[in-house]
């Protein structure tokens, strides 16, 4: 019996775990160290530079820990300002290049706020989260020690504005070591 089912599609589901933050930051950087030459579409044999077979051992890694299918590759492609992934185009013969301009947009926004470079302001008065800048706004009203958990886990740099801030978080920390003053 048929029926006027319409597919739903749910949107990309990424797992972001460490190794495929990992993997998808070594990416990005090696895009910006390639020395290979252009290549000439009446000759495919080329070689690769270090910096390209570097950037593909790490895909590999990346292809792995995003589950991608086998199809979908390369896993990640940068999006630019003329895609078009949400004009409601469904061609299947291009699902894969959408599904990979999405896992790109996730992880780069993953890797913003997980990276090294992260940082935001939070606010505690007496353990508790009073305040937060937009990226971890809903940690607002979490214990400091929380906090202080997974700023330890996700390796964020800690920095205080005053004295008082050291010791509010020294007292929630415990016995463990805490950043300098910046």
């Amino acid at each position: 019996m048929p029926t006027n089912r319409t597919p739903i599609d749910r949107g990309l589901r990424v797992p972001i775990t460490r190794r495929a933050l990992e993997a998808f930051g070594h990416m990005k950087r090696l895009e910006y160290e390639c020395t290979c030459p252009p290549r000439d579409p009446a000759n495919y044999t080329f070689e690769r530079c270090t910096a390209c077979e570097k950037w593909w051992e790490w895909h590999l890694v990346l292809s792995d820990e995003t589950q991608c299918k086998p199809w979908e590759f390369p896993c990640v492609i940068e999006p630019s300002d003329n895609d078009h992934d949400s004009d409601g185009h469904d061609d299947p013969a291009t699902k894969w290049e959408r599904r990979a301009r999405q896992r790109y947009r996730i992880l780069d926004e993953a890797l913003r706020i997980v990276g090294s470079n992260f940082s935001v302001i939070v606010s505690a008065k007496n353990g508790v989260i009073t305040a937060a800048d937009r990226p971890v706004r809903y940690m607002k009203g979490w214990p400091l020690a929380r906090v202080l958990r997974l700023a330890e886990r996700w390796h964020w740099q800690i920095q205080y504005l005053n004295e008082a801030e050291r010791k509010q978080c020294e007292d929630q920390s415990g016995d463990r070591p805490q950043q300098s003053t910046a």
